[in-house]
């Protein structure tokens, strides 16, 4: 059973992909990936169908402070390095419940 705030966690992303959805991109939900022993979760990955394809990362976090904007760069960074991916093909992004998206 999930907490409260896991719910307005996943709420959060639900609602992110419906408006990406809306506007033409395929999202992907909770995929896990591991770095060694670090074990993690994107919360959302969008593909634009795109010459060339364009690719976001958005993690999602339900308060926006600063230790949350690190633990998301942190988080995409280890996500680039799992799947052997750069920051020129993956944009990523902080998206907060307060609304506010911020560039990783």
């Amino acid at each position: 059973m999930k907490s409260k705030s896991e719910e307005k966690h996943d709420a959060l992303v639900r609602k992110l992909e419906a408006e990406l959805s809306e506007v033409g991109a395929f999202c992907q939900t909770f995929i896990p990936y591991s770095e060694g022993k670090i074990t993690g979760e994107i919360d959302l990955f969008a593909i634009y169908d795109t010459l060339p394809p364009q690719y976001e990362f958005y993690e999602v976090k339900c308060h926006n402070s600063i230790s949350k904007v690190i633990k998301a760069r942190e988080q995409y960074h280890r996500f680039l390095r799992a799947y052997n991916l750069n920051e020129h093909h993956v944009w990523g992004f902080l998206v907060t419940g307060e609304g506010r998206s911020r560039i990783l």
